[in-house]
């Protein structure tokens, strides 16, 4: 944009199932909106991963919804038009190994096996495969 324009931000976070998982992950959205017409600018969802923060390990207290309130609903009306802009990437299967080359020496991103204890089987047998393609 060549101007500066005033805007307001809303965060919406939705509560968790609550099943067993090593791992807390929570879906947050959140939309900006133009100040003076009230319009819809863009619309940002992602997902939060914790580890440790799931209720079911030993080392975090266990996941309750007794301290939410009811009205947890978004208050914002959606447009019901098609969004006039979708944008989809997809990483590469190596990507976590890529952390590495810019200083994030965090094991998860690299190490099958913490990656498994950490209880993600998944980016566990990613990791092992890549490092099979990897020299």
């Amino acid at each position: 944009m060549s101007s500066p324009f005033s805007f307001s931000s809303s965060i919406h976070c939705q509560c968790p199932a609550a099943k067993p998982s090593p791992l807390l992950h929570t879906p947050v959205e959140t939309k900006s909106y133009d100040k003076e017409s009230g319009d819809l600018l863009c619309m940002n969802r992602m997902t939060v991963y914790l580890r440790g923060a799931g209720g079911f390990s030993k080392s975090s207290k266990p996941f309750s919804y007794s301290n939410y309130p009811s009205n947890q609903i978004s208050s914002v009306k959606i447009p019901e038009s098609k969004p006039f802009s979708v944008f989809e990437d997809h990483t590469q299967p190596s990507q976590a190994l890529l952390y590495r080359l810019s200083g994030d020496y965090n094991p998860l991103h690299s190490d099958p096996m913490f990656a498994k204890a950490a209880g993600l089987v998944l980016l566990s047998y990613l990791l092992s495969a890549s490092k099979l393609l990897i020299p």
